[in-house]
């Protein structure tokens, strides 16, 4: 699909939007799909936000379709960082407890948590 020279800058600005939560949030299980994010936002992004901005020199179908797969590619990527980031298995969980020594429960905040996960 021949998007042009811009194709980088495209992308590039199109993950840009794919972080912004306000445009995307991230409590959708997939970008498409029955469980996926509703077509709606995707659509004002493009006719608000990326068509006024891009000189597209295809035809707008083709346009929409590789901006569509290019946010949902970057979307996707952010949700599972945002996912391993800020998860915590059961594993770690575990081994913090299981690592205070007298044997007391406690409930660290999540920058004392990543402390202690270093040192685990």
């Amino acid at each position: 699909m021949p998007i042009g020279e811009g194709q980088g800058v495209l992308a590039g600005y199109c993950g840009i939007l794919a972080t912004d939560g306000n445009l995307f949030p991230i409590n959708f299980e997939r970008w498409s799909g029955k469980t996926g994010m509703p077509n709606i936002y995707f659509l004002e992004c493009f006719k608000q936000i990326l068509q006024p901005r891009f000189c597209f020199r295809i035809a707008e179908a083709n346009a929409q379709r590789y901006c569509k797969l290019t946010l949902g590619r970057k979307w996707a990527t952010h949700r599972q960082n945002l996912w391993n980031e800020f998860l915590l298995t059961e594993w770690q969980v575990y081994h913090i407890v299981s690592s205070n020594k007298n044997g007391k429960t406690h409930y660290r905040s999540s920058h004392e948590t990543r402390k202690a996960l270093l040192f685990v």
